[in-house]
Parts: structure tokens; C-alpha cells; sequence
């Protein structure tokens, strides 16, 4: 009896489809700093984190990123590496996805736009949550690799709003 499970193979997406899921996830960690900063002071994280998710969102239309995600799209090992990366970006921003009416903050279209993911619909944590941090670093460490081929200003403002996060860390009891 083979009792070996073979896991579905991830989501590849199109160049915009991965820019939609990048702006979604920048956009949540800014909703995620601000909460926590309201909530638990000093709003000026949340305030910084919102500039660079502005300068994120921006990026995700770029020529540098979608030209990225479509080469490793093409090649038969980083489209994996890609999938998965993708299905991370939705996973943290659907799960976090009411943060933005926690922290009395419009809910972009992109976020609005989404469908629970079939993968996971039925997450829905809370910007407390003691994991928040560390399920938006362990997506950090997963586009590496895609960051290395980015230019060092898109780099920047990722450290930025990963940092503002951070930051509030230890101010949630």
C-alpha cells in the first residue's frame, strides 16, 4: 500500500495576478501597523508603514517586478519557488483581511476584489495575534530570492515597512 501524498501542485500566476497578491500584501502589513499602532501606540509606525506600502503598491505595476515574476515564471524550477511565494502573498492578506475595518481604514480594492482562496478560505486571524509578525517574515524570507533581482530602492522600502512592523511587536500585550 503506497501511503505517500502527493500535494497539489501551487498556483503560477501571470505577472499581474502576482502584482495584484504583492499589492495585497504590502497593503495588509501597512493595515496590520497601523492597527497595532492605534491600538497600542506609537501611531507613527503605522503612519510609515502606510508611506511604504504606497511606494509597494506602486512597484507592483513596474516594469522591474512584473518582468521578474515572468522570467521566473518561465523557468521550470523558480516557477515553483514563484507559486508558492504567490500563495503566501494571499494567505496573509486574506487572513488579516478585516485589519483594515479593525483600523478604521478603507479596504482597498484589491482586497475587497478577493476571493477566499480555496487553499485556505476560511482563516481569519486578527492583528494581535501573537503569529502576525512572524507569518509576514516567514513571506519576507520567501521572496528573497525575487528581491535579489529587484532594484535596491524596492528593497528599501520593503525593509521599511517590515521594520515599522516590528516595531510594534512588543507593544501588543
Amino acid at each position: 500500500m503506497n501511503s505517500t501524498v502527493i500535494a497539489a501542485d501551487p498556483v503560477i500566476p501571470t505577472p499581474e495576478e502576482f502584482g495584484a497578491a504583492w499589492s495585497a500584501f504590502f497593503l495588509t502589513v501597512a493595515a496590520i501597523a497601523t492597527y497595532r499602532g492605534r491600538s497600542h501606540g506609537p501611531e507613527r509606525f503605522g503612519d510609515l508603514s502606510q508611506h511604504a506600502a504606497r511606494v509597494l503598491v506602486e512597484a507592483s505595476h513596474s516594469d522591474d517586478l512584473l518582468s521578474s515574476v515572468a522570467e521566473m515564471a518561465e523557468d521550470e524550477h523558480e516557477k515553483v519557488s514563484l507559486g508558492t511565494l504567490y500563495e503566501e502573498l494571499l494567505f496573509v492578506s486574506w487572513r488579516y483581511r478585516r485589519t483594515f475595518e479593525l483600523a478604521g481604514m478603507q479596504t482597498p480594492d484589491v482586497i475587497v476584489a478577493m476571493s477566499p482562496p480555496p487553499q485556505f478560505p476560511n482563516e481569519d486571524g486578527h492583528p494581535d495575534d501573537p503569529d502576525v509578525i512572524d507569518d509576514i517574515e516567514t513571506v519576507k524570507g520567501s521572496i528573497q530570492s525575487l528581491l535579489d533581482k529587484l532594484p535596491r530602492w524596492m528593497q528599501k522600502a520593503i525593509e521599511v515597512i517590515l521594520e515599522a512592523l516590528k516595531l510594534t511587536r512588543g507593544l501588543v500585550h
